[in-house]
């Protein structure tokens, strides 16, 4: 039984999040994973980057202005993993949110796309171990069980560890599924895990970023707290100190950008702000033309 709270915060989103897929035109669908169904189920418009072979030439032939493509099953068929992190350095935020609900609903708001263009969409939520698991299915209530489980769930570690989520989908190999992590990647040496990932899966990764954790704001000597480990660390953020850190932040996001795109992964940066969804449903439809 969930909270009330966590069901006022599901209905927002689902009110929020469908008013904007239906302004976005969200139907066809394409992917580098897209393949042929031997079941026909219908004909539509023409889209730069379809595959010519599928076009319908007798009906492209009654309509001078437009070609139509025969469209299968199998390319409405796609399957989504939504993978969150729930570890404890997502609890901060400078913006009015905490980076965990700005997650929350980033990966509430994917599962509602996937359920909108009628495709599988399961969840895994990770720290330094599986938490849990939801295989994908499809549906309406499946998805509103999987968005429940992502604002109600209590995480039972604090640590973050990539390789464990990677070394999970090698595993499970998860068949043709498209896979998104949604993090703050605050961590390091996972290359290898997802070198082995990314050979063989479609992979796009979503990095939520407070702004404080781009640019410390001058507020002197501060103690911080690490949230995974405990450690107390005191931060001079005096401009003619804060430097270092400065450069460390920056120094982070470049190791991933680095890393991602040597092995031709999508990598996002989501800033903690109010019109997010709207932005993360357009690059959803502008990357998998969904």
């Amino acid at each position: 039984m969930i909270s009330k709270k966590v069901a006022q915060q599901v209905k927002e989103l689902e009110i929020h999040t469908r008013k904007v897929l239906k302004g976005s035109h969200i139907g066809g669908q394409q992917s580098r994973q897209k393949g042929f169904g031997f079941e026909f189920d219908q004909l539509r418009a023409y889209q730069h980057g379809d595959d010519v072979r599928l076009i319908d030439w007798k009906s492209s032939a009654k309509n001078q202005n437009n070609l139509f493509i025969r469209q299968y099953h199998e390319e409405r068929n796609r399957t989504f993993m939504l993978c969150l992190d729930v570890s404890f350095s997502t609890n901060f935020g400078s913006q009015g949110m905490l980076k965990q609900e700005v997650m929350k609903q980033i990966t509430g708001v994917l599962a509602l796309a996937a359920e909108y263009g009628k495709d599988k969409v399961g969840l895994i939520l990770f720290s330094d171990k599986i938490e849990k698991v939801i295989p994908p299915a499809k549906g309406k209530q499946h998805t509103h069980h999987l968005i429940e489980t992502i604002f109600s769930y209590k995480p039972d570690s604090a640590k973050t560890d990539l390789n464990v989520l990677f070394q999970h989908v090698t595993q499970n190999r998860f068949k043709h599924a498209i896979i998104f992590i949604i993090s703050d990647f605050i961590v390091s040496d996972y290359e290898k895990t997802l070198k082995q990932v990314a050979m063989n899966k479609e992979i796009i990764a979503l990095s939520c970023v407070d702004d404080q954790e781009i640019e410390l704001a001058n507020i002197g000597l501060v103690w911080m707290l690490d949230s995974e480990s405990n450690d107390l660390v005191l931060v001079d953020t005096r401009h003619n100190k804060q430097n270092s850190m400065q450069k460390a932040l920056q120094n982070r996001l470049i190791y991933h950008r680095k890393i991602m795109q040597k092995h031709k992964v999508d990598f996002v940066q989501i800033r903690s702000k109010k019109n997010f969804i709207h932005d993360l449903i357009m690059f959803f439809q502008k990357r998998l033309v969904y």
